[in-house]
């Protein structure tokens, strides 16, 4: 509802804005629409008036798709060095070292639904290509291994809040 309503503000607005966009910045409102509404007038006035989903993760300082793609598929092939190169570019990009951490534990999140579920479009809250790049990426993993990410970077974010170098934590849980 919130993603028909963005669209339909974007078209009575004259806003070129495209789906990924879109479907960012509903989930960044986290079900709120008025939050949503916000947060498209705001990305709009900066952007002026062609949004796209670059856009709206730069703005917002979201942890990119690709990145996630690029750290799971790092675990997946067991090369620590290449998780830590990816997390150095992230810090030296600016970004916040606790929304990758928490990024990476929706990413996980919905590769698990792709994992157990014939329908995970339902569950998953993306366009359908993503959904279907989970479920690709699903299967290099069992479910017991997703679950074990999960857990631990759950744990990470503890251990995290605790100190006040929280690129440690998450280097650790990376190699881990």
């Amino acid at each position: 509802e919130i993603l028909d309503n963005l669209r339909s503000i974007a078209k009575e607005e004259k806003l070129i804005v495209d789906d990924g966009a879109l479907a960012l910045i509903a989930k960044y409102g986290d079900g709120s629409l008025r939050d949503a509404q916000v947060i498209l007038d705001q990305i709009s006035s900066f952007t002026k008036g062609s949004v796209k989903a670059d856009d709206v993760t730069k703005i917002l300082g979201m942890v990119d798709d690709e990145v996630l793609f690029g750290l799971s598929g790092a675990i997946c092939d067991k090369d620590p060095k290449e998780a830590l190169k990816i997390i150095d570019e992230l810090v030296n990009n600016g970004k916040d070292v606790m929304q990758a951490v928490t990024g990476m534990i929706e990413h996980f999140r919905n590769i698990s639904i792709a994992k157990v579920t014939k329908e995970p479009g339902r569950l998953i809250d993306a366009l359908s290509d993503k959904v279907e790049r989970y479920r690709l990426e699903s299967a290099k993993f069992t479910i017991e291994q997703i679950l074990y990410i999960i857990y631990t970077l759950s744990n990470t974010i503890d251990f995290m809040r605790k100190t006040d170098m929280a690129r440690i934590p998450l280097e650790a849980a990376l190699v881990k």
